[in-house]
């Protein structure tokens, strides 16, 4: 998928500009710490660990057990069927 094209999935799915762009980051270098990922960003760090837990929240990445804590992309395909799943079984609930 192109760049320009996932990143206006992504804002559809509801992510803000800052979650876009550390997805994208993530992505494309793959599994990174927090503070790896402010300095890429040229973020403030704790700006970027609070993005990172709210993008772990909504599915898109995932954290590692290790010290320091590194954040890994979930793949846009399992987002995507996540994220249909979840709107199949709420329409189903409203349709109950």
């Amino acid at each position: 998928m192109a760049e320009e094209n996932l990143r206006k999935a992504l804002k559809d799915f509801g992510l803000t500009d800052l979650e876009v762009e550390i997805y994208l980051l993530l992505s494309k270098h793959g599994a990174s710490n927090g503070a790896d990922v402010a300095h890429s960003l040229r973020k403030d760090k704790a700006q970027i660990f609070r993005t990172l837990k709210n993008l772990q929240t909504k599915g898109f990445v995932e954290a590692t057990l290790e010290v320091p804590t590194r954040f890994a992309p979930v793949a846009f395909k399992k987002v995507l069927e996540s994220t249909i799943k979840a709107k199949k079984d709420e329409a189903a609930r409203i349709e109950d």
